[in-house]
């Protein structure tokens, strides 16, 4: 019997995957579950950044509903809830001497 044939045989019985091959496997699957991660935290924090220009904008048009009905007014948390402003979860909006 040729060497070919006594290895065809002998491979043709272990069935099933080599070390190697897992190895393998895992670090792709590493590799992929990396860049997964980057994509995930970089999209988390393009929505973080949203939240709070939509904050903003919402702070700022209560702010001009507020001075429209009383124009020497200082600006604070409470006034401009009074006028529709509603916080987003994780976004703090911090008024100066009455300024956003």
């Amino acid at each position: 019997m040729g060497i070919l044939k006594k290895l065809k045989n002998a491979r043709g019985t272990n069935k099933g995957f080599t070390l190697i091959e897992l190895l393998m496997v895992i670090a792709i699957l590493g590799i992929l579950a990396g860049i997964a991660l980057t994509h995930f935290t970089a999209a988390r924090l393009q929505g973080y950044n949203a939240s709070a220009k939509s904050d903003l904008k919402n702070a700022y048009n209560a702010a001009q509903a507020f001075f429209s009905d009383s124009p020497g007014g200082a600006v604070n948390p409470t006034n401009l809830q009074s006028y529709g402003y509603r916080p987003t979860a994780y976004v703090n909006l911090i008024i100066n001497d009455g300024l956003l």
